[in-house]
């Protein structure tokens, strides 16, 4: 929808993410500032706006997404996915 987004991340989970990942992790202790970071930045936010249409583009485009659940499904139960 090309909207900046703003949410926590545990670091055991952003670990795993890929890199680039145009979210902006706030706890609930940093949230004020980091909003207010972002509201007093428009082009920031246009900048993180884009970037997250691109990165959906590239990690949840669906035919790169079911490849993968295939290849998972396939590892649990090879005689059910063909």
């Amino acid at each position: 929808m090309g909207k900046p987004v703003l949410c926590y991340i545990r670091p055991d989970i952003a670990a795993r993410l890929p890199k680039g990942l145009p979210i902006i992790s706030a706890n609930p202790d940093a949230l004020y500032d980091e909003l207010k970071h972002l509201l007093l930045q428009p082009e920031l936010r246009l900048e993180l706006g884009r970037y997250g249409n691109q990165y959906v583009r590239e990690h949840h485009d669906s035919t790169k997404i079911i490849k993968q659940l295939i290849e998972i499904y396939q590892k649990i139960s090879p005689k059910i996915v063909r």
